[in-house]
């Protein structure tokens, strides 16, 4: 029982002393695109001149990114609208994504979807109709970013991340808005691979399967010893 006990307590050390996957936030486009060694961007013009819905399971694909809208009620709402037709949709950068109405109490998330290999991603965050509003971001890695506050339109807020490990999945939940008026906006979503850049500091680099093979084989050994040592004269 001492021996098992001893290994737990050594594996706990060695684990404690390595670095977690972690990802960095970017201020701004440039210093973004200075951590990134390529991407691609979804812009969603020339998609319609008008209005034009995504309301199913499938959403919204371009290329190998895919948007969904998970709505309040179980269902689904993703609309691109033109904001030339809709000058009350114009942020500034042309045609946008809009995504399930906000509802208080209520999960109403503009999900997207990411090939395995993304390490980087970054959009403009805008709210429609909304004065100002306040969301959470989630990826599929665990990590959550919340707080982070969208002014009135044309105001957008820029989201970017770099990630020592891929993510797949980010959901952007809106949690503070206006019930049946507000709805999430993107813009310029562009994702790819993180090439090791510093500005805004650099990400915590993730353990890698040699260090986790090292720690194991040393504990093997430590096990092994333990049980050949013969034990203490009473």
């Amino acid at each position: 029982m001492l021996q098992r006990t001893m290994i737990l307590v050594l594996l706990a050390v060695l684990l404690a002393g390595l670095p977690l996957p972690a990802s960095t936030i970017y201020a701004d486009w440039p210093s973004w695109q200075s951590a990134v060694s390529s991407y691609t961007t979804v812009d969603f013009e020339g998609i319609t001149d008008d209005f034009v819905s995504y309301n199913t399971s499938a959403g919204l694909t371009i290329g190998d990114i895919r948007f969904v809208g998970l709505s309040y009620n179980g269902g689904y709402a993703l609309y691109v609208v033109d904001s030339a037709t809709y000058p009350d949709h114009d942020f500034g950068a042309g045609d946008v994504l809009k995504g399930p109405v906000y509802v208080s109490g209520y999960s109403a998330i503009l999900r997207i979807l990411l090939p395995a290999t993304t390490t980087a991603l970054a959009f403009d965050l805008g709210t429609y109709t909304t004065p100002s509003s306040v969301y959470t971001i989630s990826l599929d890695t665990g990590e959550q970013f919340s707080n982070i506050a969208v002014g009135a339109r044309p105001n957008t807020t820029f989201f970017g991340i770099t990630s020592a490990v891929p993510f797949t999945q980010v959901d952007v939940l809106m949690t503070t808005g206006v019930s049946w008026e507000s709805n999430p906006v993107l813009d310029n979503v562009a994702y790819g691979l993180a090439g090791g850049g510093t500005a805004g500091g650099g990400p915590s680099e993730a353990p890698e399967g040699a260090t986790f093979l090292l720690v194991g084989s040393g504990l093997v050994v430590f096990w092994r010893w333990r049980r050949r040592a013969p034990e203490p004269a009473v």
